[in-house]
């Protein structure tokens, strides 16, 4: 059994707390984000009404364009910012949009819980840091800042650790490709990944796929 089957099969008020760490920082953070851009306070506005039409217009058959600044994903490797697009099939409101880009990002504290499991005893502690990683500032700051593909990368390569700590090869490597799909800066730590697993004396698979993606 895994290890993660085997945390869900075990606890049970833990699990209630981090889906109410994940919910609340999702509501609060995506409604904070929807308030700014309501009120003109957008951090980065310009940024932000690109990425914006960008999503909208790759909802609506047009992918990779916008009318200002940079023609669509050509200036940055944002691609998984377009995953979002499916949003505008159901709702016109950007409020959507900033949901499911915080709740990507909130996700991050579970893989923060599971890490912590693996080598800590008991719930307090490991629930502590997950609390942590919801409420650090520089976090919080960026993730009301705008929507930015790179700050989806960091619960990618946090499961992705965690599966690589696994030793579980097949979704290590889909988090990492779904890390690399958020800004073309993540290929940087990706590779030294592939290092590090050559230090580590891991099979050459583990070596040579983070390297090559």
């Amino acid at each position: 059994m895994s290890r993660l089957a085997e945390i869900t099969r075990t606890v049970r008020w833990p699990v209630v707390a981090l889906v109410a760490m994940i919910v609340t920082r999702t509501l609060t953070l995506s409604s904070l984000c929807h308030q700014r851009y309501l009120t003109f306070h957008s951090y980065w506005p310009i940024d932000l009404a690109n990425i914006n039409q960008a999503i909208w217009n790759a909802a609506h058959g047009r992918p990779q364009k916008v009318t200002i600044l940079y023609d669509g994903l050509r200036e940055h490797f944002d691609h998984l910012l377009m995953a979002l697009s499916p949003v505008y099939w159901f709702s016109d409101s950007i409020f959507w949009v900033f949901f499911l880009y915080t709740l990507i990002i909130s996700s991050g504290l579970l893989a923060v819980y599971l890490l912590a499991k693996k080598t800590i005893s008991g719930e307090v502690i490991p629930l502590f840091l997950a609390l942590q990683y919801a409420v650090f500032p520089f976090l919080v700051r960026l993730n009301v800042d705008q929507l930015r593909g790179d700050l989806m990368a960091v619960p990618m390569l946090l499961f992705g650790f965690f599966f690589y700590s696994e030793k579980r090869f097949r979704p290590f490597m889909i988090f990492i490709a779904g890390a690399l799909l958020c800004k073309e800066s993540v290929a940087a730590p990706v590779v030294i990944w592939g290092l590090y697993a050559l230090m580590q004396r891991r099979s050459w698979k583990w070596v040579v796929a983070p390297i090559l993606a």
